[in-house]
């Protein structure tokens, strides 16, 4: 993440020699500047996150350049060509894993999707064709999602679509994060549950679906001309990404705290042992055996825990630093479980530092450090850190898994990775064909960093 050289990246080509971003679109290439690809994407609109209506941003000669041909029906021949030559652990590409593809009357016959029925597929009318997580192996998708991730601070997942003419409706489409639908190619007609008006996309047009709400989309007619394939790059934020899932972290943070002493945050209420027999008073078995009294306890326990939720809330309006752990905790799952920046939105890596050598960040929000101390960890001394980022991530895992519920390295475990922190291999769970690809923690000594003494790493 650092280095002695400031040498701007150099304009090498995508690795699977697709479309590279346009270089002059500030903060999308090299090196990545929160809120640059936002403001590209969505103009004035760019604060548009956690509103509650749709809103149609139209074409930018910024958002032109960058999304333009990003991704197409040809692209996706391409991407097919490209994985037919992979090598065995990242290609070709498998149906129902990395592409799903619907036809009123046909279907797809063959597990694995190479150029060959791609082609086909596009001189059949009719074909909807998904990519699945396309950073995973295209490379345009890669440098937009991760810019996208960096600028939002948090896990964004990606869904390429191909409508070839004559392609019906979508079925209706519910968004579990905030949306972001780029138009690549082609135009699409969009209707929102929450809007009684069409919003009709051309290329380079955006548009911001709040988190809940239900669209329906499909290939807008083209007048004068024949019609053509229609593509978007559908750009979703993690699920997880919202203030009642800060607030469970909050109550997390609380409870990992020990109980009773002094300057704990739990309030009084809620430090209060349970009734005996609590647990066989209220629930599906009291309700079986006595609704009335299931119905009265349960009154009562809700009554109990709102009155000492409030009590908390009110120390948190007191004493904000209860939410610094949560924020915290949040953090470094994010950066465990980030795509990696593409080399281009980098600066490139200079010669290893010396000693007189001033240090630079190659690129903004990479890594962070964790300490590691408490009952959770009682081997480790006191103050030790982890540095954990995610340079050595795999992007073909990117959305595949938390890596608290991938399998368990043969080195250690992702469950002490997702305890302190460490682990920069991020997302574990199956790679492009099901095989982990996941390195140990501290491998290399890259991704691992300690220091001694104070709480300070060296």
């Amino acid at each position: 993440c650092l280095s002695s050289n400031m040498a701007p990246a150099t304009g090498k080509r995508g690795l699977g020699g697709e479309k590279r971003l346009d270089k002059s679109a500030a903060g999308i290439t090299a090196p990545i500047q929160q809120g640059d690809l936002l403001q590209v994407l969505l103009g004035s609109n760019a604060n548009c996150w956690g509103r509650q209506q749709p809103v149609h941003v139209p074409a930018t000669p910024g958002s032109i350049s960058l999304l333009n041909g990003l991704f197409s029906a040809e692209a996706l021949g391409q991407l097919a060509r490209q994985q037919d030559k992979a090598d065995s652990d990242h290609g070709p590409l498998l149906f129902g894993i990395d592409v799903l593809a619907t036809h009123a009357t046909e279907i797809v016959s063959s597990p694995m999707v190479t150029a060959k029925e791609i082609k086909a597929m596009r001189k059949t009318e009719g074909w909807h064709i998904q990519v699945l997580e396309p950073q995973r192996i295209h490379d345009g998708a890669w440098q937009l999602v991760a810019g996208v991730e960096a600028a939002m601070g948090c896990l964004v997942g990606a869904t390429a679509h191909v409508l070839l003419p004559g392609c019906p409706p979508s079925a209706p489409l519910m968004a579990k994060g905030d949306m972001l639908v780029c138009q690549t190619q082609g135009s699409t007609t969009w209707s929102v549950d929450q809007v009684a008006s069409e919003f009709t996309l051309a290329e380079g047009d955006v548009l911001f679906v709040p988190r809940g709400c239900t669209c329906v989309w499909t290939a807008a007619a083209t007048e004068g001309a024949k019609a053509g394939p229609a593509s978007c790059l559908m750009l979703t934020t993690n699920a997880e990404a919202t203030w009642g899932h800060l607030a469970q972290r909050v109550l997390q943070a609380c409870t990992y705290s020990t109980s009773g002493e002094v300057g704990s945050p739990w309030p009084a209420q809620l430090l209060h042992s349970l009734p005996a027999g609590f647990l066989t008073h209220a629930g599906l078995l009291a309700d079986l055996t006595n609704p009335k009294g299931s119905a009265a306890h349960g009154h009562l326990a809700a009554s109990t825990l709102a009155g000492g939720l409030r009590a908390l809330a009110a120390s948190l309006e007191t004493n904000s630093q209860l939410v610094a752990p949560a924020m915290d905790a949040m953090a470094a799952h994010f950066i465990r479980n980030r795509l990696p920046p593409h080399p281009a939105q980098l600066l490139e890596e200079g010669p290893e530092p010396a000693l007189e050598d001033s240090l630079v960040c190659r690129g903004e929000g990479l890594f962070m450090l964790v300490p590691i101390s408490g009952p959770e960890d009682p081997d480790a001394p006191d103050g030790y850190i982890v540095l954990t980022n995610p340079m050595r991530n795999l992007r073909q895992n990117h959305m595949k898994g938390d890596i608290s519920e991938g399998e368990e390295s043969d080195e250690q475990s992702d469950d002490e990775d997702d305890e302190h922190g460490c682990g920069g291999q991020g997302v574990c769970g199956h790679a492009h064909h099901n095989h982990t690809g996941v390195e140990a923690a501290g491998a290399e000594g890259e991704d691992v960093a300690t220091g001694h003494g104070n709480g300070h790493g060296n």
